[in-house]
């Protein structure tokens, strides 16, 4: 008989290889779609970051915890959105995964959306509610993010959306070059700042 710590490695390389019949086999035979690796990580956040919507339906209907976290406090969700993979965020929040769920650094979804550039997947986590405005530990908001990465387009984008400047904006401007340079090189980035002071 295969030992449960055996099935988990088995189901992870499973989905690693994105073979849907195994990953299914797997479950069937005890394998715990909440086994968490070295790193914290669920089978569900490695379909995540693959992308793989049918195994995340798959370990969704076998228990797997949607809103699960791993060691640096990311979920499923996170994972999804900041790769980029639109179709997975969506099949997670359709099983009711957390829009605000926060990691240990306190950003939620949206805040690593808007980090990372991933602006397909913020403008879904936006359209289904996701708090435009919602600070992390720093007191940052998405838009802050979206500015310290150079983001210009999705900044404008949050800014159309409703996201507001605060002292995270203003923070970031103390400590960072960032009006130096608007000033000097980048209108674009120029005029958005004005639109917030």
């Amino acid at each position: 008989m295969v030992k449960m710590a055996e099935l988990k490695d088995l189901l992870f390389v499973a989905i690693e290889k994105g073979d849907r019949r195994e990953v299914a086999k797997l479950l069937k035979e005890g394998a715990n779609p909440n086994a968490k690796d070295a790193q914290g990580r669920t089978a569900l956040m490695l379909a995540a970051a693959k992308g793989d919507t049918e195994i995340i339906k798959t370990l969704i209907k076998n228990g797997a915890k949607v809103d699960a976290k791993d060691e640096q406090g990311r979920t499923a969700l996170t994972k999804a959105v900041s790769l980029g993979k639109v179709e997975a965020a969506k099949t997670l929040v359709a099983a009711k995964a957390d829009l605000e769920a926060k990691d240990k650094g306190g950003w939620t979804p949206l805040m690593w959306a808007a980090e990372l550039g991933k602006w397909s997947a913020a403008k879904f986590l936006i359209k289904k509610g996701a708090d435009i405005n919602a600070k992390d530990n720093a007191g940052w908001t998405p838009l802050v993010h979206a500015f310290a990465d150079m983001h210009l387009t999705g900044a404008e984008f949050l800014i159309s959306k409703g996201a507001r400047a605060d002292s995270g904006i203003k923070n970031l401007l103390e400590f960072n070059p960032l009006r130096l340079a608007a000033k000097h090189s980048d209108h674009k980035l120029a005029k958005l700042l004005d639109k917030l002071e």
